[in-house]
């Protein structure tokens, strides 16, 4: 019943009851303008088909603010989205604890659809991010094992500004906190995928690592020999990264 001042807000998520009695958060993201004294509320343009506020465009990036945010734009992959062209924004700290023992799927999961999006974090923190392929180390893998990465695979993506913090990610070839594997064309040239600003740290006693066992990384485990990765101001601040006995190609 009270006025809002003046200005503008991000809505981040919004909590209710479901039928069965839990609570669930789900990811909104956007921006509302208040322009008069009688609450007058502009909020961005919802994409109905996507599922997220904004149009995806630079100018005006779809938001996401919360985990459920991030299993939408897995949902779009999987039926086939590459989001190519188009910008995401987070503009909130996202804590993933709620996945952290059976471990949050993975966006892009199928090389055939890789992620082709630009992803800007915006300084904010994605916490406690947990991608188990497998639940210990030394549990046998094969080389048809999918990438493992809070993004599978990628393909002339952008990622700027993403801090991952306390991440554990376990899986085979190609292991990374960020990405997993890096994909090209056959026979074309491919588009580079671009991380910029990026950074993934360990600040807790508690499990946070990165483990696989081929192609393995902090941020990005492996790049395909038809595909090209520019990296720049990058940092891996204290989190481990190892590899199974017998594995190669670790860093």
């Amino acid at each position: 019943e009270e006025r809002l001042r003046l200005g503008d807000y991000t809505l981040t998520s919004i909590t209710f009851k479901n039928p069965d009695g839990v609570f669930k958060e789900f990811n909104v993201g956007c921006n509302l303008n208040v322009a008069s004294r009688g609450n007058t509320l502009t909020p961005d343009t919802y994409d109905q088909e996507i599922g997220l506020f904004g149009l995806g465009t630079e100018e005006s990036p779809y938001l996401i603010a919360r985990p459920h945010g991030l299993e939408t734009i897995r949902e779009r992959v999987n039926e086939g989205v590459s989001f190519e062209n188009k910008y995401f924004r987070q503009v909130a700290d996202i804590d993933m604890t709620a996945y952290y023992n059976k471990g949050f799927r993975s966006i892009a999961i199928n090389p055939s659809y890789p992620f082709k999006g630009n992803y800007d974090g915006n300084g904010k923190e994605i916490q406690y991010c947990a991608i188990r392929r497998i639940m210990e180390h030394g549990e046998s893998v094969d080389s048809g094992t999918a990438a493992s990465g809070l993004f599978a695979y990628v393909s002339g993506a952008s990622f700027k500004n993403v801090t991952m913090v306390n991440p554990d990610v376990m899986g085979g070839p190609l292991t990374g906190a960020l990405i997993g594997g890096v994909l090209g064309v056959v026979g074309e040239e491919s588009t580079p995928t671009l991380v910029e600003n990026c950074r993934v740290m360990k600040t807790v006693s508690k499990a946070a690592e990165v483990y696989g066992s081929n192609f393995v990384g902090g941020l990005v485990g492996g790049v395909d020999v038809y595909a090209s990765l520019i990296m720049k101001n990058c940092e891996n601040v204290n989190l481990p990264v190892g590899n199974s006995p017998g594995g190669s190609f670790v860093g």
